[in-house]
């Protein structure tokens, strides 16, 4: 009796011993997974590209908060006239539509790398909206 009494206790001390270190290892993995500075350090062209969609995000919510406030624009200093250059950009609402469709294009971007990261934190799972 004293044999297995004392034969259990050990097998409780090695199991708890290897559920800190198993409990260890995945405090690692989370810690690497959240921190954004190991994201940055192996994927640095996907955060100059969420700087660059966010700042043209901001800045078309500045312009169109500006222009709707009637103050003076910075573009409008100098106008353009198609006819002067003969450019299609220089044309109304074909730069609004250009911008329109890179800020979609970027963040279309963002959230498939969001849905990647995703997988590789939590694999086996479905990041769709409609499975939520």
């Amino acid at each position: 009796m004293v044999e297995s009494s004392s034969k259990i206790m050990s097998e409780i001390e090695n199991h708890r011993d290897k559920l800190v270190d198993d409990i260890a290892d995945l405090e690692s993995v989370v810690m690497t997974a959240t921190d954004w500075r190991t994201h940055y350090r192996n994927h640095p062209l996907w955060f100059v590209g969420a700087a660059f969609g966010g700042g043209l995000l901001l800045s078309g919510i500045v312009l169109k908060n500006s222009s709707s406030n009637g103050q003076y624009r910075g573009s409008d200093r100098y106008p353009v006239s198609s006819e002067a250059t003969g450019s299609r950009i220089a044309q109304p609402g074909v730069l609004s539509q250009v911008m329109d469709e890179l800020k979609t294009r970027i963040v279309d971007l963002g959230v498939a790398k969001a849905k990647q990261v995703l997988d590789e934190v939590y694999p086996g799972q479905n990041h769709t909206r409609g499975n939520v």
